[in-house]
């Protein structure tokens, strides 16, 4: 029996209309209110309750000036505290201020109602195998 070809094109262009759907209902829950780097940078905080600018550079993959220019403009918005470390003054710690806290999790809880909406049709079961499947795409790629 011959194999089927992956249509690698359709699977791209799937991915792709996803992640644009999402897009415009993320940026319409942020409400002109943050911008997606600056939720990127709420979420890795949310991982560990602070992090570093490295942590924040390897999120975004951009550069620690960009990093450090966005952090000053969220400090100024009060959404993150600036700490610097107190045994190795090289390192800075960012961490949340109660506003963005209550910010990340309102956006949070959000985004959780648009997700259900596209992954209620789905089955627990292959609500799991997608999330796996992800999970290894993405281990693969070393991310």
């Amino acid at each position: 029996m011959l194999k089927k070809p992956i249509d690698y094109e359709k699977i791209d262009y799937l991915i792709s209309h996803l992640i644009r759907s999402l897009g415009k209902e993320t940026q319409e829950i942020f409400e002109e209110k943050i911008t997606i780097p600056q939720f990127i940078v709420l979420q890795t905080i949310s991982k560990e309750k602070r992090c570093n600018l490295k942590d924040i550079v390897n999120e975004l993959g951009t550069t620690t000036g960009a990093v450090s220019l966005l952090i000053d403009k969220m400090t100024k918005l009060d959404y993150v505290l600036r700490e610097r470390d107190t045994t190795d003054r090289r390192l800075i710690w960012i961490s949340f201020t109660k506003k963005g806290a209550e910010l990340y999790d309102q956006i949070t809880q959000k985004r959780n109602e648009v997700l259900e909406h596209y992954f209620s049709k789905w089955t627990e079961e292959e609500t799991k195998t997608f999330m796996n499947l992800l999970t290894k795409a993405f281990s693969e790629k070393g991310e």
